[in-house]
């Protein structure tokens, strides 16, 4: 068994180093061990046959930018919520992503760091339920495409209440059981 030692970098960097590394040049009996990840935070153990297979929750502000990131990027290619925000909302994403770090940082960790009012910007825009449900839809399988874990799934039942307050709030929630039904469709 050989052990792969992955330190200073962040968990997802060691995911993919380690993907890098190993493709093609071993067999999965080669790569059976333990890679050691350590950052500032925290120091985990990952057995690597899970590793390839295993999603880290949301922890750092770090996994914050990684979420907003990708999950605006999906936004500013849907055909339906590009517009509203590109062409309508007019978002200067420079100064819109950092906003949103801070938003959902403190959201999720209770940094304090975020100030402002969001709904008043948002109450003037065009939209109708199925921009929510859509906004919701792509947050939720961002989340579940990069994350698992307890600060994961609060995370989608803030942006679930959030979805749901500003819909009503701007009457154009038509269903009356809210958009909660993208989140637990089962239900």
């Amino acid at each position: 068994m050989a052990e792969i030692g992955l330190r200073a970098l962040g968990f997802g960097t060691a995911r993919r180093e380690l993907t890098r590394l190993v493709s093609g040049k071993f067999d999965a009996d080669q790569v059976s061990g333990t890679i050691m990840v350590a950052s500032a935070a925290r120091r985990r153990s990952v057995v690597v046959g899970d590793l390839m297979n295993s999603l880290c929750d949301i922890e750092t502000p770090q996994d914050v930018k990684r979420l907003v990131d990708v999950f605006y990027d999906k936004v500013n290619r849907n055909e339906l919520l590009a517009p509203i925000f590109n062409d309508t909302a007019d978002v200067d994403w420079a100064e819109h992503l950092p906003k949103m770090y801070r938003f959902w940082e403190s959201m999720l960790f209770g940094t304090g760091n975020y100030q402002g009012a969001p709904f008043p910007k948002h109450a003037v825009l065009p939209v109708e339920q199925a921009h929510f449900e859509r906004w919701l839809a792509l947050f939720v399988e961002t989340i579940d495409e990069n994350f698992a874990g307890v600060k994961s799934e609060e995370a989608k039942n803030r942006a679930v209440s959030i979805a749901d307050t500003f819909a009503h709030r701007m009457g154009v929630l038509k269903d009356p059981t809210g958009l909660g039904r993208i989140r637990w469709p089962e239900h």
